[in-house]
């Protein structure tokens, strides 16, 4: 019976969401080296995953067991395929973006305003 013997509280009134500033498109379209290289080698590799998953399923629901073979070359072997590619092209030795490039965007995250 405690809570009945517990103070009451009043609602703390709900403040109005702080509005955001407006960044330009070139701003807000401009992606971190390292975020596109990130995005690339998810795409590329996760594409065989779900190929391969989707003819193998399609192989054992139906009575199509040519499918199987679709699997094997969309699933494993695009995905070795897709590695090498990958490791091949990626510039992970190569001159980082130097900070004055950063910099010249003038890239800064969203910040609150007062109203």
């Amino acid at each position: 019976m405690s809570a009945t013997r517990a103070p009451q509280t009043s609602p703390v009134p709900a403040a109005a969401p702080p509005a955001l500033e407006a960044v330009s498109a070139e701003v807000a379209s401009w992606t971190a080296p390292a975020e596109a290289e990130l995005h690339r080698w998810l795409v590329f590799l996760g594409t065989p995953f779900v190929l391969g998953a989707v003819f193998f399923a399609l192989s054992i629901g139906t009575s199509w067991h040519w499918l199987i073979a679709l699997s094997l070359a969309f699933g494993p072997v695009l995905f070795l395929l897709n590695t090498v590619y990958l490791c091949i092209s990626s510039d992970t030795n190569g001159d980082p973006v130097s900070i004055a490039t950063v910099e010249q965007l003038e890239v800064t995250p969203p910040r609150a305003v007062a109203a």
